[in-house]
This record gives C-alpha cells, sequence and structure tokens, in this order.
C-alpha cells in the first residue's frame, strides 16, 4: 500500500543515509533515519536540538534522561517534554539535516511549523487561574441548614431537599441588606463594559419543581449578585455555596427594557455623536430563553404596561435619529 511504511528503517552503516520519502506520510519527509552516531556523544544534561513530534522542525533542548531502546527524554526551551528516538536529537551546535525533496503533491501536505506556547505565558495564565481561584474563594460564603429553614420549607408546602435549600435561600435574602450602589458611572468610559439581565421563572418552569437561585441587590438596577449553590457535604448534611458577582451593572427581574437602555446604551449613542470616527457595539449573550430576544427587541404587547413592549433595538434606532435631526 502506498500508506504503509518500509519493513524496516535504514541503520547507520547502510549504503543509504535516510529513508525514503512515503507519499501520504508527509513527516516521513524530515526523518532521517541516522545522525552519523551524532547521537552517540550526547550527554545527559547537555544541550540538543529535537525533532519535535517528528515533524522536521527543530527546537532547542535539554537532554534529561537516556531511554531504555536507545531514545532520549527531552525538555524542551517553552517547558513541552517529549520522548524521542535517538535520530531525532542532534548536538546543540550541529546542523539539522536537510529534507529530501518531495514533489508538488508531497509539498502541499507538508505540515505547518506547530504553534508551541512559552513557558512564560503557560506560567502568567497559570498564575491567573490561581488567583481567580483565590478570589472566588475569598468571596465563597457557606451557609448551613438551620431548622428554621426547614420550618420556612413546611410553612409553604415544600418537601424534600428542594424545600430546604430554597428556606436557605429565604433566609439569606431575609437578611441581605438593599443595595445601595448604583451601576458603574464610568463604564461608558471603558472599551468593554458588561450588564446582566436576570428574568423571572417562566410558569412552565414553576410548575416543573424549579425555584429561583439568583439573587440581585435590588430588583432593578444594581452592580451585584448572588448565585446560589446547593450541595450535599461528605456527612450527608446539606449545605449551600453562595457565590458573589459584580459587574457594571445588574437588571433586576422587575427591571425593564427602557431602564437597560437608560443605563447602558443611551450613553453609547452619546458616544458614536461626539466622538469622530466613534463606533459602539452592543450583543446579548446567554442560553436559549433567557431572554436576549425581549430584551432586544420587545415582546411587543403595549397593553401589558411593562415597559418590555419596545426593545433595545427600537431605543437605540430613536436616539440615533433625534441626535441625527439635532445635529
Amino acid at each position: 500500500s502506498e500508506f504503509s511504511r518500509p519493513a524496516s528503517r535504514p541503520t547507520s552503516s547502510s549504503s543509504a543515509n535516510e529513508v525514503q520519502p512515503v507519499a501520504g506520510r508527509p513527516r516521513d519527509h524530515f526523518r532521517p533515519s541516522s545522525n552519523g552516531g551524532a547521537s552517540d556523544n550526547i550527554q545527559i544534561g547537555s544541550r540538543v536540538q529535537g525533532n519535535w513530534n517528528q515533524l522536521g522542525y527543530w527546537h532547542p533542548a535539554v537532554a534529561v534522561a537516556r531511554l531504555p531502546g536507545g531514545g532520549y527524554m527531552l525538555q524542551y526551551d517553552d517547558g513541552m517534554e517529549e520522548q524521542t528516538s535517538a535520530d531525532c536529537v542532534i548536538p546543540w551546535n550541529a546542523a539539522p539535516p536537510a529534507p529530501p525533496a518531495a514533489s508538488e503533491v508531497d509539498k502541499r501536505a507538508m505540515p505547518l511549523a506547530p504553534r508551541r506556547r512559552s513557558v512564560s505565558r503557560v506560567q502568567e495564565s497559570e498564575k491567573v487561574r490561581k488567583q481567580f481561584e483565590q478570589e472566588r474563594k475569598n468571596k465563597l460564603e457557606v451557609f448551613k441548614l438551620k431548622n428554621e429553614d426547614k420550618r420556612w420549607a413546611e410553612m409553604h408546602g415544600l418537601r424534600g431537599d428542594d424545600g430546604a435549600f430554597q428556606g436557605m435561600i429565604a433566609r439569606f435574602r431575609a437578611s441581605m441588606p438593599v443595595e445601595s450602589a448604583p451601576p458603574n458611572a464610568n463604564a461608558c468610559d471603558a472599551r468593554i463594559a458588561v450588564y446582566v439581565r436576570k428574568r423571572p421563572l417562566l410558569p412552565n418552569e414553576i410548575k416543573d419543581g424549579g425555584y429561583d437561585v439568583v439573587t440581585t441587590g435590588t430588583s432593578q438596577v444594581g452592580s451585584s449578585l448572588v448565585m446560589h449553590e446547593a450541595k450535599t457535604t461528605v456527612d450527608l448534611s446539606k449545605a449551600m455555596d453562595n457565590h458573589n458577582y459584580k459587574f457594571d451593572g445588574v437588571f433586576g427581574d422587575a427591571s425593564t427594557n427602557t431602564q437597560i437602555f437608560e443605563t447602558a446604551l443611551r450613553p453609547m449613542v452619546r458616544y458614536l455623536f461626539n466622538t469622530r470616527g466613534g463606533h459602539a457595539t452592543c450583543f446579548a449573550y446567554g442560553q436559549t430563553g433567557s431572554g436576549k430576544t425581549c430584551t432586544m427587541a420587545g415582546h411587543g404587547n403595549e397593553q401589558l404596561n411593562d415597559g418590555n413592549a419596545l426593545g433595545l433595538y427600537a431605543f437605540a434606532a430613536n436616539d440615533i435619529v433625534a441626535e441625527a435631526a439635532a445635529a
């Protein structure tokens, strides 16, 4: 078959010094079968060049161990490690072997140089991840189940674990002070501003036994929210993790599209007309059914008189036309 490999690889004593290219296997164009015995002189801990993944691209590395089969364990300068054969390792000052000539078909199949992440970037991303986890841990508040939570559940006809968790959420909300911090007034000056809107539970969700696990600082416009995570600990007791988050603005389940436009989008329209060449983008992100369409386009029912008949599209268009007419 044209995709099969040769039965054996030539040794350093054979007349052929390199494996012949095999169609369909572009990496074989770069796999010298020997390096003239140079690998025999490589000392553990010395600087070498390694043929990364046998792709023909030689990267600086250190030989950290000798493998039983005659190969080496290499640690590359960018932090990657690899076990490779001896013919893929050459001394630091040696010139990498030139690849054999390839046909036009073979050239089109040649692999691109692999993109490698540097050690500094890997370390930086790990540092950011640990910092995020520490901040998350510091903000975490754990609620333990109390008898009053059970009594609250019984008073509201709720049973089981879901009733106990809803009792803990009710206790948390009763002890939570009303938020006085308004949305970030300087958000319009930032390159990116993030706003979150909480929608109320739908009738079918309530019918299916769903309950509200998001508490906003205020029912309308604020800047923080708490996510309640129900859990059972290792001793089988019930508890709840309260995750605190702050955003440029948080709109509660009683907020309206008018409030969202006044807080988040109207400053963007002002920026467009007050800045030469200015531009701005607003997009809604969320899972299916989270309320994106109602926010951006409105539900269109004026009779409900809930402030959501018109969406942000219409509010922004009206404001742009009014600004253009006044200019």
